[in-house]
C-alpha cells in the first residue's frame, strides 16, 4: 500500500459535539491507479461514508459500491464475521479520506451488505499502518488520523513523567488545589502506573 497525498495533506481530525460510540467519516473510492503516473483519464471517484472499525482486520466495501465503480475482482478470501465464515471477492482500490489524505492500492473485501449502509469499513490493515487516536476530553470526542506514523503515544509514560519530580509539599500536577502529599501522593494513591 502506497501513500497518496493529493494536496500534501497527511492528517485529518473529526471533532464531535459530544461523546460518540462510532467513528464515521466521508470517503471517496475509485478503482486502483498509480498516483505517481496517473492515467490520462482518471477513474471516477465515488463519494460515500466509512465506518472506522478496529474489530475489522481488513477494509470492506459493499457489492453496490463495487458495481457502481465496475471493479474487477483480484481474488477471493474466506472472511470470518458474525454470521460465520464465507467466501468473498477482493478488489484493489484507491481511497481518499477527508483533507485529501489518499491511500493507493488498498485491497478490500466485497460484501453483500454492511450494517447501517456504509459504503466502506476501514479496518486494521489501514489503522495499524498509521497513527489513529480517539480522545474524549470535556465530554467531546475527537478522532484524529495521520499518515505515516510519526511517534509513539503512551499515556502511562506521559502520566509517570508528570509526577516524576514532584515533592510532597508541591501542588499536585493533576490540577487540584491540593498539596501532592494530600492528593496523588497520599498513601495508597496509585500515582505512578507501572507497565
Amino acid at each position: 500500500m502506497k501513500t497518496l497525498n493529493t494536496f500534501g495533506a497527511k492528517a485529518f481530525s473529526l471533532n464531535f459535539t459530544g461523546l460518540t460510540n462510532r467513528i464515521i467519516s466521508d470517503i471517496a473510492i475509485s478503482e486502483v491507479f498509480d498516483p505517481q503516473t496517473p492515467p490520462a483519464k482518471r477513474p471516477q471517484h465515488l463519494g460515500t461514508t466509512a465506518s472506522w472499525d478496529t474489530g475489522a482486520t481488513q477494509c470492506i466495501i459493499t457489492r453496490d459500491t463495487a458495481l457502481k465503480l465496475n471493479l474487477k475482482s483480484v481474488g477471493k478470501v474466506i472472511a470470518n464475521h458474525g454470521g460465520g465464515a464465507s467466501e468473498h471477492s477482493t478488489h484493489l482500490v484507491n481511497l481518499i479520506l477527508p483533507n485529501q489524505v489518499g491511500l493507493a492500492g488498498v485491497q478490500v473485501i466485497e460484501m453483500e451488505h454492511i450494517q447501517d449502509n456504509f459504503g466502506v469499513i476501514i479496518g486494521m490493515d489501514i489503522i495499524s499502518q498509521d497513527d489513529f487516536s480517539i480522545t474524549n476530553c470535556n465530554g467531546k470526542t475527537c478522532f484524529s488520523f495521520r499518515t505515516p506514523s510519526l511517534h509513539k503515544i503512551d499515556y502511562v509514560e506521559e502520566w509517570n513523567k508528570k509526577f516524576k519530580n514532584v515533592r510532597p509539599n508541591d501542588f499536585c500536577p493533576c490540577g487540584a488545589d491540593k498539596k501532592f502529599r494530600k492528593c496523588h501522593g497520599a498513601p495508597g494513591s496509585a500515582t505512578l502506573i507501572r507497565k
